[in-house]
This record gives C-alpha cells, sequence and structure tokens, in this order.
C-alpha cells in the first residue's frame, strides 16, 4: 500500500507533538545548567528591565563586558519566553527546543528533496532527532540550535532555488507549481532570491558571531555553482552586498551603544583565540576533533560522539569517492560544500567550541542517507537497517541522559534557600536562575581586583555582599593552576578570601552536591563537592 505525502505529513507532527510533550517533561533536568546559559538569559533579563539593548551583564563589575548587538536577536527571542514563563531553566530552554522541532521540520523537508523519498526522509528525521548531540543542542539555552535552524532555513531556500532553475523551461511544471501556490508563497516567490538568502544569513548575526559559518558555506556553494555556470557572478555580488548591508546595520547598532565597539571586541576576541595567525588556527583543528573524539570538555558537556565522528570521516571519504567515479553531483556536493564550508570558517575565525559541533551534523545525516539510497544491493534491507539505527541512536541517547535525570536544577536551588533571592551574594554564575535581578555578583570578578586597586574585603564593602557561597571547586582551581582559566588566576586574592571568611563571616549552611559543587564535567558524578554558604558579619 502507497502512503501518500500528506501522510507521512502528519505522522512527522505527531511524532514532533510527542516528541516535544516527552522533551519538556524533563528539559530542566539534562544537560546540567552551564553558567553560558545565566550569562545570556541573565543579560536578556536586564535588558527587560532596563529597557534597553545596550545594557550589560549585572553579575559582572570588574570582569570587562560592554555593550554590542551581535547577539540581540537571540536575546529578543528569549524575551517572550522570559516574560511568559518567569526567569527560569525550563523558560530559556523551551525556546532551544522549539527552534529544535523546527529545525527538525526543515530538515525533514531537505531530506525529501534530497532522497526522494517520504518514508526515508522522515526516518532519517527520527534518526537525528534521537542523536545525542541534537538533543544536547535542542535542550541547551544557547544559540547553536539557532544556527543549525537558520543553516538549514538557508539550504532550504538554496535548495528551492536550484530546483526552481531547473524548472524554468518546463511550462507544464511551471504552471502546476503556480495552482498550487499559496500567497504566501508566490510573495516569497517575487523577491530576488539573492537577497532572501543574504536576509537570512544577515539575520544570523543577531543570533551569533557563528554566523560567519553560514556566509562562507554558501559563498562557497556560489562560488562552485558560478564554476559550474549554473549561477552568474553578480549573484554572488548581490548576496555579499544584502549580507554586508545586513550586518553593517548590527555593527552600526554596535556603535551606538559603544563607540570602541571594534577595539574592545577584538580584544575579547583575542581571549579566545580569534587573533591568533591562520598557521596556529589550522593547526589547532586536528586538536579540536581529536578532544571531542576523547570527550575532553572544559566546562561544556561533550557526549560521546567517537562513533559518529568515525562514520561521518568514512561518509566524506566515501562522497569524494562517489563524486569522482560517478560525477552526479546534486545533493552530495553541495551537502561536501556546506561541511568544507563549516570547516574553513571555523579555521578563519579560530574559535573552536564544542558545542558547535552540531552544525555539520544534519548535512552528514543527509549525505548518508543519500550514498546509502544509491546502494542498490541494499534497498530490501534498508529500512530494516534505518529502523534498527534509530531503535539504537534512542536507546543510547536515554542511557547517557539517564546520569542526569536525579539531579534536578530546582533541589540545587532550593539548598540555596537560606539566602533571600534579593540578598547581594557572590557566588558561582550557574545559580542566577536563583537570584533577583542584580543581586549575583560571579566569582570572575576576583580575578580584576588587583587592576581595580581593591582588595577582597572591600570588593565585599563596595557591593554590600550579605552572603558568599564558596564551593570547594575553589581550592581544587587553586591546587591546579591549569583550571584557573575558569575564573581567572586567585594568587593575588585566595588567601585573603580564606581570612575574610574566617574572620568576617558566619556559616549558615553547607552540602553537597556531584553535578553543580564544581563546573567541570570530567570531575561529576565520580564525588560529592561541598558548597559552604556564609552570612557576612555587619
Amino acid at each position: 500500500m502507497k502512503i501518500s505525502k500528506k501522510t507521512y505529513t502528519y505522522l512527522l507532527v505527531i511524532y514532533l507533538l510527542i516528541y516535544g510533550i516527552i522533551q519538556i517533561t524533563n528539559l530542566d533536568l539534562f544537560p546540567f545548567v552551564h553558567s553560558d546559559e545565566p550569562w545570556l538569559s541573565g543579560l536578556s533579563r536586564q535588558m527587560m528591565a532596563t529597557k534597553s539593548i545596550y545594557a550589560t551583564e549585572t553579575f559582572f563589575d570588574l570582569y570587562p563586558r560592554f555593550p554590542h548587538s551581535i547577539k540581540i536577536i537571540f536575546h529578543m527571542m528569549q524575551m517572550p519566553f522570559i516574560l511568559l514563563f518567569g526567569y527560569q531553566v525550563f523558560s530559556v530552554r523551551l525556546l532551544s527546543l522549539i527552534v529544535g522541532l523546527l529545525s527538525l521540520m526543515l530538515f525533514y523537508k531537505i531530506c525529501v528533496k534530497a532522497l526522494a523519498s517520504y518514508g526515508y526522509a522522515l526516518g532519517a528525521t527520527l534518526l537525528l532527532s534521537l542523536n545525542i548531540q541534537f538533543l544536547y543542542a535542542s535542550r541547551f539555552a544557547r544559540q547553536e540550535i539557532v544556527m543549525v535552524f537558520f543553516f538549514l532555513l538557508a539550504f532550504v531556500h538554496y535548495m528551492n532555488h536550484k530546483e526552481r532553475c531547473l524548472h524554468t523551461h518546463d511550462s507544464d511544471t511551471l504552471t502546476i507549481q503556480k495552482k498550487t501556490r499559496s500567497w504566501l508563497q508566490s510573495i516569497y516567490l517575487r523577491i530576488n532570491p539573492h537577497i532572501v538568502l543574504g536576509i537570512i544569513i544577515g539575520l544570523s548575526i543577531g543570533i551569533h558571531p557563528n554566523s560567519f559559518l553560514v556566509a562562507v558555506t554558501f559563498g562557497m556553494l556560489y562560488l562552485v555553482d558560478i564554476l559550474r555556470h549554473n549561477k552568474k557572478f553578480r549573484d554572488l555580488m548581490l548576496l555579499i552586498m544584502t549580507t554586508g548591508i545586513m550586518g553593517g546595520l548590527f555593527v552600526s547598532l554596535s556603535f551606538i551603544g559603544d563607540k570602541d565597539f571594534i577595539f574592545h571586541y577584538t580584544q575579547y576576541g583575542d581571549t579566545l583565540g580569534v587573533t591568533s595567525t591562520l598557521l596556529d588556527k589550522l593547526f589547532a583543528l586536528p586538536k579540536y576533533y581529536i578532544k571531542l573524539y576523547q570527550g575532553v570538555s572544559g566546562t561544556y558537556y561533550t557526549p560521546p560522539i567517537q562513533p559518529y565522528l568515525i562514520l561521518f570521516a568514512l561518509i566524506f571519504l566515501v562522497a569524494i569517492i562517489h563524486l569522482l567515479v560517478t560525477r552526479s553531483y546534486k545533493v552530495v556536493l553541495d551537502c561536501l560544500l556546506c561541511v568544507l564550508g563549516i570547516t574553513v570558517g571555523s579555521i578563519l575565525i579560530g574559535r573552536y567550541n564544542q558545542t558547535s559541533i552540531i552544525f555539520i551534523f544534519p548535512f552528514f545525516y543527509v549525505l548518508g542517507m543519500v550514498l546509502l539510497r544509491r546502494l542498490k544491493q541494499i534497498q530490501r534491507l534498508l529500512p530494516w537497517v534505518l529502523m534498527v539505527c534509530i531503535l539504537l541512536s534512542g536507546y543510547s541517547s536515554y542511557r547517557e541522559m539517564k546520569p542526569y535525570m536525579t539531579h534536578d536544577y530546582q533541589d540545587f536551588s532550593q539548598e540555596l534557600s537560606v539566602i533571600p533571592p534579593s540578598a547581594k551574594t557572590l557566588g558561582n554564575l550557574n545559580m542566577e536562575f536563583y537570584f533577583e535581578n542584580g543581586a549575583l555578583y560571579d566569582y570572575r570578578n576576583l580575578a580584576y581586583l588587583k587592576e581595580n586597586h581593591l582588595t577582597f574585603s572591600q570588593y565585599i564593602e563596595r557591593n554590600s555582599i550579605a552572603y558568599i557561597i564558596y564551593t570547594e571547586e575553589l581550592d581544587y582551581l587553586h591546587r591546579n593552576p591549569s583550571w584557573q582559566v575558569l575564573y581567572g588566576e586567585d594568587n593575588a586574592y585566595y588567601e585573603d578570601m580564606l581570612a575574610y571568611i574566617d574572620e568576617s563571616c558566619t556559616l549558615v549552611a553547607t552540602f553537597t552536591n556531584p553535578v553543580y559543587g564544581i563546573r567541570i564535567p570530567r570531575y561529576m558524578f565520580d564525588y560529592d563537592w561541598e558548597i559552604r554558604i556564609y552570612k557576612v558579619k555587619r
């Protein structure tokens, strides 16, 4: 029995609804709350409080921060969720989940075109949805999943335009398409496609600087299309001009908030390796993949993706051989160029973040499925192979997520309840969701005491800090200077801090937590890290 296109669409929608509901029930349990989440959402909350896009984080007073508009759209996306559901982990992660669901819909659309099969497209979408890296990104209140959405949206638009170009001289196809268009599609088709793509890429600048990866990727796709006489050079120029105008808008907005924006942004980039030489950036790429393979991370959760990295390398090699032997380009070349574009863009930036690896996953999934579809010998077995892969992926992801399900952030927050949420407190940034806006001061400020001519006690007095949350992690970092990159070098204040706590504070609570007592994932679960809450004597 042949299943219709509508039936597959209904099946996808039903699956995504069930998938989304299951995710919502434990959204704040996995992954553990990383300090980047309150860092971003805390700034969104401050923007709402001040009604200004030029606000800076309240938890940083000595740690250098300057306003800019490069992530402004992401903050604006978070605001309605904070407004509707309150300032909590769930509300800001819900945005990521919804964008993740929309990304899966776009991925399904890409697979339908690439595989010429609604059934295999649905199977590929289910497979990606249960991938641990995708689950992580779509439950994490950072920008990666939103960037995935923009990548896929741009790729769908690119594929649509390429398909329309192929049917330009097919009058029957064009007549059918015109009859089935909605008014929205008609408006969309009237706009120059290169301008539309430039707008999509330009809007992603307001999400994250990784928009540069999107720009490089589609720049490469256009260059290859020009070489293959599928596009004209003026098309690329129009794309660059549109993206440039959009980028100029965000830069202009940034200059309004900070006249030294370029200097300050470059200065911050320098701390992340962005200003390193191109050769250094290139040599850093293998180290990045080795760390991912070994599961080595700083403070980010790093899923076990070793099998995927091996499989992706194999798919990459097979795809190149396939192109050389068959000369059948189509989607295979496009997906390879996307992977290359992301890689080249990452090298040019020089910023290798573990969470950014998700960008290549959708394209490798499409590549893998396309190559399998072209192996006639396994076509009868392919549905069963796909089904087994879906079950294995779901099971392995469940096993990976399970340990985190017993460590609720709400339970951790409850331990902090001896402190009034409005009380000025020195602590770890991952505690920000418990406090009212402007109440928490992060440990990172302490590394800048010396250059601001302050002692630890003066800092406490200056900010009227009433409570100090001291995690055992601070002692570990002091004993292991290589990890002091987390909060900065502590030699200038560590002993003074201990003396001040001993002489001027009263211990009010002590508890342990194997997850939120330390920010280094490799040391989580193995030990119950102690957290002490002190009240400053007045």
